[in-house]
């Protein structure tokens, strides 16, 4: 079991993120990693005073002979002896001072982990993980050179690989050797904590910066934490109770000022956007109507706006003024900007303004262009025509509409365009752990071999700028004597595109008249059901391969008793030189074969490794937008037409 950054059990795996990237890096010169081992030697906590060779224990049970070292913090300590379980020397004095300090025992050939590192560009989408080493050869860390133009983003994944019993393992730092642009090598400690105790740590926080060294004294102005924690549930807030409304922020025309009467005369709408404000008390103003020789009118109200939500929409340093205005939907009312003021907040910290909100007035002053105009007439109508697209948007991905429909015919599913006529839509329900992975499979062997049994909608088409991922469920029905390999998936045309088949001993990928073939070694049960997902990126030209298994004896157990974690049993990357792209002028298909096949997927991104068993466990995707192809084998209701009811 994986606690932050401690793991108990062989198998369990850490993935340390370098939340903020390397800038102008070309290469990775070198990296270390710092890891300790907890263990019935490394119980209680211990004080050790900078200068001073003295490490006193506080319910230790130590157990160190000279040589050996201890990590407090991600400093290494070197025993010098050890005079009781609860009393040591060291070698050298001690750089800094800890009080009631946890303490961990170096790594060792019995306690240890393995590594494998990704990297990217954006922090989005990442390489697949590959082996961590210090070598140079093709596809090694310290082969690869980077654009220095662009950001870098280097995980590293910690497995388990050897641990005693009672023993558990904790990634302390990450430590990579960059080289730069103009050939500046740079290395610091990477390490991911609170600060609470800056002394003891050395290097960069990679999650907020401000642990600086500082003199062991009492602070009391020293208060980032505090305002950060505020900031923090400032935003949370607005984020939970606000009330989106659009905003249009005006900015004065400059050659209009006048300094006599120190205002602008002209004013130019220059920026609309959806925002978030929070209303005191989420009390509104009543509806009651004013009526003057002005017209009608309604109540003046005060709103709160987050200056970080503010920036977030219209830029950094921008701030809300006199003369913007902005729309309520949930009263369906237009209000103009009367005053804006700094709210008084904790330790002065300026974090949202008070505004105060009157009737808005198309003013002349006011310039709008033709498309803003055309928007605030459109505003009166209603919420559903100004915001309709983006509601469409979120109705459509909370109900799955394409997913749940159950057609008179499959080919006004929206996914189908045509479905053989011989085909076996089962009803089974596969499940793990008692989730509900499938209601229905398609039985290929139904149909006759490399027969169409399903052609899909969706274009066989692939760009250069795109990457591609494919999951589905299969259990094959053919024994393991048998050498014929049977379409998974089927995209190619005459020589290309993408086409998968398997076989009792190997995957076989054909891309673009390009064959790649992946030895998996498993024994594949008739009444077993497994997992795949296939990775094709453009971005890295890497090609990913995994093969999972569901044992279905587990659903005899009580779900809570373990998590929903699928069991890999084959997994390989290669590289790649060809990108993968084809424009065909054919839908993509299922064929037969002794196959059953269920949610079949195809996605218009990569799969991150540690997001495969969610994406296989899933029986309705939530992220809909970023497949292609979903398809769970939806049976159709197939009602008969009668033209004479006699």
């Amino acid at each position: 079991m994986v606690n932050g950054q401690t793991a108990n059990s062989i198998g369990d795996v850490i993935i340390a993120q370098i939340l903020d990237p390397y800038k102008n890096v070309v290469k990775v010169t070198d990296y270390d990693i710092l890891a300790g081992v907890s263990s019935p030697y490394t119980v209680g906590t211990i004080t050790l005073t900078e200068g001073s060779t003295t490490v006193s224990g506080f319910g230790t049970n130590f157990n160190f002979t000279a040589g050996e070292f201890i990590i407090v913090g991600n400093t290494l300590l070197e025993v010098a002896s050890q005079i009781t379980t609860q009393h040591i020397e060291l070698v050298d004095p001690a750089p800094f001072t800890a009080v009631r300090s946890v303490f961990y025992a170096e790594i060792n050939q019995y306690n240890d982990f393995s590594y494998k590192y990704r990297w990217s560009n954006n922090g989005g989408e990442y390489a697949e993980f590959k082996d961590l080493n210090k070598d140079s050869n093709p596809g090694d860390l310290f082969s690869l050179v980077f654009d220095g133009t662009v950001d870098l983003y280097l995980d590293i994944r910690a497995e388990v690989n050897v641990l005693m019993m009672g023993f558990s393992l904790t990634l302390l730092s990450v430590t990579f050797t960059v080289e730069d642009e103009t050939g500046v090598i740079v290395a610091c400690p990477q390490y991911c904590i609170d600060c609470a105790d800056p002394y003891s740590y050395s290097g960069c926080a990679n999650i907020k910066v401000g642990c600086e060294a500082s003199p062991n004294v009492f602070q009391p102005y020293q208060l980032t934490k505090n305002n950060n924690l505020y900031n923090q549930l400032v935003e949370i807030t607005s984020d939970i109770f606000g009330h989106v409304v659009r905003y249009y922020r005006t900015e004065p025309d400059q050659r209009t000022k006048d300094v006599i009467f120190m205002e602008y005369s002209l004013f130019s709408v220059a920026a609309v956007g959806d925002l978030k404000v929070s209303v005191p008390d989420n009390e509104f103003p009543t509806e009651a109507l004013q009526y003057d020789i002005f017209g009608m009118g309604f109540e003046d109200f005060e709103i709160h706006i987050i200056d970080y939500q503010f920036e977030k929409i219209f830029g950094l340093g921008k701030r809300p003024r006199s003369k913007d205005y902005l729309y309520f939907p949930i009263n369906n009312k237009m209000y103009e900007v009367k005053t804006v003021a700094l709210a008084d907040e904790f330790n002065i910290q300026h974090t949202y303004y008070r505004v105060m909100l009157s009737k808005y007035q198309n003013r002349s002053a006011v310039d709008k262009s033709p498309a803003f105009e055309t928007e605030l007439e459109n505003l009166v109508v209603g919420v559903e025509e100004i915001f309709g697209a983006e509601i469409q948007e979120e109705y459509t991905q909370a109900t799955n509409p394409q997913q749940l429909i159950t057609g008179s015919h499959s080919w006004d599913d929206g996914v189908r365009d045509l479905t053989a006529a011989d085909l076996q839509i089962v009803d089974y329900d596969l499940k793990n752990r008692w989730t509900i992975v499938s209601k229905n499979y398609y039985n290929l062997s139904s149909i006759t071999l490399d027969e169409t049994a399903v052609n899909y909608v969706q274009q066989a088409v692939q760009l250069i700028d795109d990457n591609l991922a494919y999951t589905t469920w299969f259990s094959p029905t053919f024994n393991n004597m048998d050498t014929t390999k049977y379409q998974l998936f089927n995209g190619d045309q005459f020589g290309e595109g993408f086409t998968a088949r398997i076989s009792s001993s190997e995957l076989e990928l054909t891309i673009n008249g390009q064959i790649y073939t992946f030895v998996h070694g498993m024994i594949l049960g008739s009444d077993e059901w497994y997992g795949l997902v296939i990775n094709m990126s453009n971005t890295f030209r890497e090609l990913g391969v995994y093969i999972y298994h569901l044992d279905e004896a587990n659903n005899a157990n009580r779900p809570q008793d373990s998590n929903n974690n699928l069991e890999l049993q084959f997994s390989e990357t290669v590289s790649v030189n060809q990108s993968f792209i084809w424009n065909l002028d054919r839908p993509y298909r299922l064929k037969g074969g002794q196959l059953k096949v269920t949610n079949i997927r195809l996605w218009g991104k990569t799969i991150e490794e540690e997001q495969h068993s969610n994406i296989l466990n899933q029986s309705l995707v939530r992220d809909a937008k970023l497949a292609k192809i979903i398809d769970n084998a939806l049976p159709s209701l197939s009602y008969q037409r009668y033209y004479n009811a006699r």
